[in-house]
């Protein structure tokens, strides 16, 4: 009788142990007894679910970490009004800005009375905004208010000043008051930190006679803003966060000068990443450790990737796998990845009699490609040229004297700039008003085609073309916004012809287009909105009318959708495929490894087989 034990967490709230076992055949699973000093308790239901949706037992071994996805941009702010101690932490990948404002000072009254001057306002007693001055009076005017100064952030600026009756503004925020233009008192600034207008009060005197009494207003608040580093202030950590009161108006009779504004502090949480669904994760299998390597199968064609969100299973590709030099390059489309929400994915393997997937089925190849992809290039596998399409649209290409050369990814398709190319005749799913073009290229030249698709080659109309400038920055042409290579005012802004690898794009959404290189937006340019490129050749490496204008260079990975984009998605894919080994973790081994991924962040080890 096979029995197989696993970790169980115990919380100290509630030490007692909970036991129970499950009988599939003569298979008996029993849950050992190991407490860790966990302090909420965490459900066996996801533990459960990992053995209940599968019909084979799993070794299971790699967690991805879903809070490395996504684009910048992301951005939610609380403005705080009153003082008061509060909590922070600033999430992984993600970065708190803060800025702060002193409040402004009170515009002077008509006769006795000065403005008063602004509060401070601080972050954790470091990151402080002075309040402005308040306004004077004179019998012909007073003095304005200095406007307020501020330390201890990136940025450090002076509040606004003022020689006339108006209040200083706030540096970087709101406005003064106005200055009363004759009898009356005077306006109150506006938020953050604006100062107070000063008041006047005219009237006569007798014959050929009149006074005039004036408060100047009073200066604004100065702006501090500092931004914080994911770490930096952690869980638990207390920040006592100040706003400074405005400053009173001067009192005076019957026309008081205007009241300053108050001071802010905003606390805006700026993520370096967002949500993307559907996407297809790179893993290299290169990191997977000895014990994975010592049980899978051969072909690796045992392997199945499990999701904690959505369905148990999800599609996988094995492009390459050899377990001689322990190396491969995998796919797997995961549901949903999350900026904020860790969903772990299990990588199972182990089961020397399971079935490989046909490209066609349900957890086939063709599946991970299913959102909107009409063309997916690996160039597998860096010793063999490889150029067949892993999309349902069966883009094959036929090669023409591209190379087997070590690519990006794995491995990558060698031209020679003079007369390799790589052509699909009548490519399918042709893309036209929105679409997305990528791939890792290396290459020192110029003025070259990395694709192009053409629905007649006698006819420049109604074609696109991906390339490299006479600049060496990327391209794209289609039909009614033709652009020469030498056109480097309309490509993107990065030179990639440095012989180094790039992950270049071009996303086109109605007449809207956006470079992007090694994951950044880099450029924008009109495209044309109508193309209908139709059944058309495409032709991967040269321009498909004559024989010139060859790319000279390495291309990997080359992918073509009939979707926009978004910008968080191609930050995606860069991050992935650039750093794998920073955006997924593999963890948990023992020989040979299961591991358990439980709720609330706990990774479990040391399980053992019997």
């Amino acid at each position: 009788m096979n029995v197989e034990y696993l970790l169980e967490i115990c919380t100290q709230r509630s030490p007692a142990m909970y036991r129970y076992a499950r009988y599939v055949g003569a298979l008996v699973l029993i849950v050992a007894e190991i407490c860790l000093p966990f302090s909420v308790a965490v459900p066996e239901a996801e533990a459960a679910d990992a053995w209940n949706n599968v019909d084979w037992p799993y070794q299971t071994l790699l967690t991805v970490d879903h809070t490395k996805v996504g684009s910048a941009g992301e951005v939610a702010t609380t403005t705080y009004s009153t003082a008061g101690t509060y909590y922070f932490s600033v999430p992984e990948h993600s970065s708190i800005v803060v800025e702060v404002w002193g409040g402004g000072g009170g515009g002077g009254g008509a006769t006795a009375n000065n403005g008063t001057a602004g509060g401070q306002s601080s972050f954790n007693g470091t990151v402080l905004g002075n309040g402005g001055a308040g306004g004077s009076h004179g019998a012909t005017g007073g003095s304005g208010g200095t406007g307020g100064t501020a330390s201890g952030g990136d940025t450090n600026t002076t509040g606004g000043s003022t020689t006339s009756n108006a209040g200083g503004a706030g540096a970087n925020g709101g406005a003064g008051g106005a200055a009363r233009g004759s009898t009356g008192t005077g306006n109150s600034g506006t938020q953050p930190g604006g100062g107070g207008g000063g008041a006047r009060y005219t009237g006569s005197c007798g014959k050929d006679c009149t006074f005039d009494y004036q408060g100047r207003g009073g200066g604004g608040g100065g702006y501090s803003k500092k931004t914080y580093s994911a770490g930096t202030l952690t869980p638990g950590s207390s920040i006592t966060v100040v706003i400074g009161s405005g400053g009173n108006g001067g009192a005076a009779g019957t026309y008081a000068g205007g009241n300053g504004a108050a001071g802010r502090v905003s606390i805006g949480v700026a993520s370096s990443y967002s949500n993307v669904e559907n996407f297809p994760v790179y893993v290299d299998l290169s990191h997977m450790p000895t014990e994975f390597w010592d049980n899978v199968r051969s072909d690796c064609g045992d392997i199945r990737v499990l999701s904690s969100h959505g369905a148990p299973e999800v599609p996988r590709e094995i492009v390459t796998c050899d377990t001689g030099t322990d190396t491969g390059e995998m796919w797997f489309r995961a549901p949903l990845l999350s900026g904020s929400t860790d969903m772990p994915f299990y990588i199972a393997y182990g089961n020397a009699a399971a079935t490989d997937y046909t490209a066609t089925e349900a957890y086939g190849r063709n599946n991970v490609w299913s959102n909107s992809y009409v063309a997916v290039w690996h160039f597998k596998d860096g010793t063999t040229l490889n150029v067949g399409d892993s999309t349902s649209y069966a883009n094959d290409g036929t090669n023409s004297g591209a190379t087997a050369a070590t690519g990006k990814v794995d491995g990558g398709a060698g031209f020679d700039g003079s007369s390799s190319y790589i052509r699909k005749a009548t490519f399918s799913g042709t893309p036209s008003s929105t679409m997305t073009i990528c791939t890792w290229l290396k290459t020192s030249g110029t003025s070259s085609y990395i694709w192009q698709i053409n629905r007649n080659p006698s006819n420049i109309n109604n074609e696109a073309i991906f390339g490299i400038s006479a600049a060496g920055k990327i391209l794209f042409w289609d039909y009614s916004t033709s652009l020469g290579f030498s056109d480097s005012t309309t490509v993107s802004n990065t030179t990639v012809n440095d012989n180094q690898w790039h992950y270049g794009c071009f996303v086109k959404n109605g007449t809207a287009g956006t470079f992007y290189t090694d994951g950044a937006a880099d450029g924008a340019k009109t495209a044309a909105s109508n193309v209908t490129y139709g059944s058309a050749d495409s032709v991967i490496g040269k321009n498909y009318r004559d024989n010139n204008q060859f790319f000279n260079g390495t291309l990997d990975n080359l992918i073509i959708a009939s979707v926009a984009r978004t910008m968080g998605w191609i930050k995606t894919e860069y991050n992935n495929q650039n750093s794998p080994a920073t955006f997924y973790s593999v963890e948990g081994f023992t020989a040979p490894p299961r591991v358990i991924r439980l709720l609330g962040n706990v990774r479990l080890r040391g399980v053992r087989l019997y």
